[in-house]
């Protein structure tokens, strides 16, 4: 257990939806892994900030403001090579937080591919150019954060069951196992990811966050950056925490 207090982690993500999805998956992996917690006890366990307290997370487009605030200035390659897109934004956002914050544990980087990526070899190039004093957590969803919502659904009676079919047979394919295959721009496109999901989850689809098992979205997740997020947890976040459960 942690005896210090909650940790403190910012969370560097793109709008309240984002957070909400990071941080649940976040708070599920601990209670399954860390002996000690349970859900009543998480908010002695961590807290989610942004650069303000107030915060519960710090905005993409709000580093470079939030950098200029502070002075902050970042330039230069990563290890002799040029940065891959993200990779100065994650670089900036990493030094706001680091001059914002005081007693950080980790920072949480979260962010869409929107099919590109190599987004995530951009954060990969922010974490790994520096020593920084805290850990860091790295989530991308490919091609949005609605595909790992998709891949946590599980149709519960018959009017869901009749939605995923017809949306099965309208895609050509299940966008519960294949959101990997889902798209991020054009709205109006058939397999555009956040019309699909709102085709089968008006309510915004968090229930199968809450409620499918970890190892069913492990495997669903493999192609949309979810499976690897939950990696990073497991490596990264779990241990700051304490004791983990046997397996």
């Amino acid at each position: 257990m942690n005896d210090g207090g909650p940790l403190t982690i910012a969370v560097v993500c793109e709008a309240d939806a984002d957070q909400r999805t990071a941080c649940l998956l976040a708070d599920r992996v601990a209670c399954e892994q860390v002996g000690w917690l349970v859900p009543e006890s998480l908010d002695s366990a961590r807290c989610w900030r942004g650069v303000s307290e107030a915060d519960s997370f710090l905005p993409w487009k709000a580093v470079r403001r939030e950098a200029d605030r502070r002075s902050v200035v970042v330039h230069g390659h990563f290890s002799g090579e040029p940065g891959a897109p993200d990779a100065r934004a994650a670089r900036r956002a990493l030094f706001v937080v680091k001059k914002a914050v005081p007693h950080l544990a980790a920072v949480f980087l979260i962010r869409d591919s929107d099919n590109d990526l190599q987004r995530r070899q951009g954060l990969n190039q922010a974490r790994d150019c520096a020593r920084w004093p805290f850990e860091i957590v790295i989530g991308v969803a490919h091609a949005k954060r609605e595909c790992w919502l998709l891949a946590a659904f599980c149709p519960q009676g018959d009017e869901e069951q009749s939605g995923h079919a017809a949306v099965r047979s309208e895609l050509g394919l299940d966008p519960c196992l294949q959101s990997h295959e889902l798209v991020a721009q054009a709205e109006t496109a058939k397999r555009n990811a956040k019309r699909v999901l709102g085709t089968l989850c008006p309510d915004g689809g968090e229930r199968g966050l809450r409620e499918t098992r970890l190892d069913v979205l492990k495997e669903r997740g493999g192609g949309n950056g979810l499976a690897e997020y939950l990696a990073e947890l497991e490596s990264r976040y779990v241990p700051l925490l304490g004791c983990t459960r046997s397996r």
